[in-house]
């Protein structure tokens, strides 16, 4: 279940032995294995080139892990801290991303990791807001996030652009009272779910005369709205 592909590698999880684990394919091989969990539950897995990244749960402790499928080493714990509640891991070329839920299960922050440096960035830094859903994009240069206020704000969707010495640029992709979520990107386009104030189905609104024009930066349009229903996209700057 939950299978991600990059490159000529597939990573899934798998539950056959009673435990969930975290499995890479080698297409061009046809050789499948699974990653050591040590007695925990690994999941949520993803991969971008050789690198693999999990979530295990071991002893009510849930850590991100990313594992070389190249290296021959174990898998290394990221930003390891005692009692880590992290979720919905992400990665995508160099950094991986995940949800902070450690200082406040209430409130959580996105966290990105460039591997390569082990350099640690928390891209919400929003302590009043729950920040959730990261999706990378395959080349790691864009991280799209869902921001929303537990207490019943609408949520609306973040992005985070990859800057020069490895900072981050991060600005909102969409405002107002529609309840965003789930943004999946592949750098250039975000796609994602929303919930039209007052409706209680999947919409957004049309962009203004002056922003229908075609595929300009920013814009949403809608990709399907089937029975008042629809999933929308954005195109990037």
């Amino acid at each position: 279940m939950d299978p991600h592909v990059s490159g000529g590698w597939v990573s899934r999880t798998d539950d056959a032995a009673g435990l969930l684990a975290a499995h890479y394919y080698n297409m061009a091989t046809g050789q499948d294995a699974s990653i050591d969990s040590n007695g925990g539950n690994d999941s949520l897995s993803g991969v971008s080139g050789t690198v693999l990244y999990n979530h295990q749960n071991t002893s009510g402790n849930f850590a991100i892990y990313d594992y070389n499928t190249g290296s021959g080493n174990p898998p290394a714990a990221l930003d390891p801290q005692p009692n880590a509640f992290v979720l919905s891991p992400a990665i995508g070329g160099d950094p991986g991303a995940w949800d902070d839920f450690t200082v406040n299960p209430t409130y959580p922050q996105i966290m990105v990791e460039d591997l390569a440096t082990q350099t640690l960035t928390d891209l919400s830094n929003d302590p009043t807001t729950a920040n959730i859903q990261p999706a990378v994009s395959p080349d790691g240069s864009v991280v799209v996030r869902a921001k929303c206020d537990p207490s019943g704000t609408p949520g609306n969707i973040w992005e985070a652009t990859r800057g020069s010495g490895r900072t981050w640029n991060i600005s909102p992709l969409t405002t107002g009272s529609d309840d965003s979520e789930q943004p999946p990107t592949d750098g250039n386009i975000v796609v994602y779910q929303c919930l039209r104030a007052g409706r209680g189905r999947l919409a957004q609104p049309r962009p203004p005369p002056a922003q229908q024009h075609r595929h300009p930066a920013n814009q949403h349009q809608p990709l399907n709205q089937a029975g008042g229903s629809a999933r929308w996209r954005c195109h990037l700057n």
